[in-house]
């Protein structure tokens, strides 16, 4: 049964690997339908996160450098300075094998998971890794420098690989804004910023290469996913404010009807941030959790501790305490009678401290996998 894998650079060395089991509803509370979130007493203890299942070294603070790819693996692709090997950590076998480094160094990395595929987006490139050719060296045999062995075999893997180059966009991963995979497994949507206020969306089809598709925005942030039992992506919406997600309809991949225009997009009626006034907001991201239209949204915030009164003169109370959590909502989408996007009454909750050592890049930025 998957599971959601969460990534602090806690580690004076890197960054560790948390699994967490959101089956139970043991520490879950729920909001309710259509009711407010409940206020909730912040002098009293979060959950703690569970023991790492592994830890990582790579630099720390980037934490856009991780992917997920091929069902069960977590990729680091750190700039490390020299041209090594990939660390992947296998979750389903708990293995460490270790993978290709694309042609060119990653500057500010997009990375596309697509099934057995994986693109890799930078400033100097755009790649693709295919899993049939991904190699299965185990650590072990690595560690001793022996060749590809029978027993990593099981893994199913190919013992050659390499990054193919793909034609690069006329934009650089700075100025996208959102993307999205289209399921017919050849094309790939990305909006884009260059010039502002123009906004542009481009096509990327295996065959065709890139193309300008429109001067239209896809109505969410980063990345759009594509949830069958909707026919339709969805991701977390730019507009308006913050705290909504958003479904779009699928844009024609053939040159027929509706090529060029901007699809139709709904926003979800509810508010899934914090609206807790002791909670400031730092970061957000959308994990897709398959399984129908279930999704995982993880909330970083901020808590300030007010000074206590009576050690008012204690210089240690000058400056307000800061306390980072992270909120796990868990949730699933569906189109209620009269057409909107909801999360009804699915919604569930957890909030668990965050580790104190890690880095600004991880608040920003939280990132998980669910695997």
């Amino acid at each position: 049964m998957p599971n959601l894998y969460l990534i602090f650079d806690d580690w004076t060395r890197g960054y560790s690997i948390r699994k967490l089991d959101l089956s139970s509803d043991d520490e879950a509370a729920e909001p309710g339908n259509d009711e407010a979130e409940p206020t909730i007493d912040h002098t009293n203890k979060y959950a703690a996160l569970p023991e790492p299942v592994i830890r990582l070294e790579a630099p720390r603070g980037w934490s856009k450098s991780f992917t997920a790819a091929f069902g069960t693996m977590i990729m680091a692709m750190h700039r490390t300075g020299h041209w090594g090997d990939v660390t992947i950590f296998d979750v389903s076998t708990r293995a460490i094998i270790f993978g290709p480094r694309t042609n060119e160094d990653q500057v500010n990395p997009i990375y596309i998971p697509d099934g057995d595929r994986l693109f890799a987006f930078s400033s100097v490139s755009f790649e693709l890794l295919d899993r049939k050719l991904l190699p299965a060296r185990c650590c072990q045999c690595s560690a001793a420098g022996l060749p590809q062995p029978a027993c990593c075999s099981q893994c199913g893997l190919a013992a050659a690989a390499s990054w193919r180059r793909l034609p690069d966009p006329v934009f650089y991963p700075q100025h996208v804004k959102a993307y999205a995979v289209h399921p017919d497994g050849q094309t790939i949507y990305v909006t884009a910023v260059m010039e502002f206020p123009t906004i542009l969306t481009f096509k990327f089809h295996m065959e065709e290469g890139w193309r300008l598709h429109g001067e239209w925005s896809l109505p969410f942030h980063d990345r759009g996913h594509f949830v069958p039992e909707l026919n339709a992506w969805v991701g977390l919406s730019r507009y308006p404010g913050i705290g909504h997600v958003c479904s779009c309809d699928l844009v024609p991949a053939n040159r027929g009807a509706g090529y060029g225009k901007r699809p139709p997009w709904k926003v979800g009626k509810e508010s899934l941030m914090s609206e807790d006034p002791d909670e400031n907001h730092v970061g957000a991201t959308l994990v897709y959790m398959g399984g129908g239209s279930q999704f995982c949204l993880l909330e970083c915030v901020c808590i300030k501790s007010k000074p206590n009164a009576a050690r008012k003169h204690c210089y240690l109370d000058e400056k307000p305490l800061r306390q980072y959590l992270m909120r796990v909502t868990t949730f699933s989408l569906k189109y209620d009678d009269n057409g909107d996007l909801t999360v009804g009454s699915s919604r569930r909750l957890r909030r668990y401290s965050v580790p104190e050592a890690a880095t600004k890049s991880i608040l920003d930025y939280p990132t998980a996998f669910w695997l």
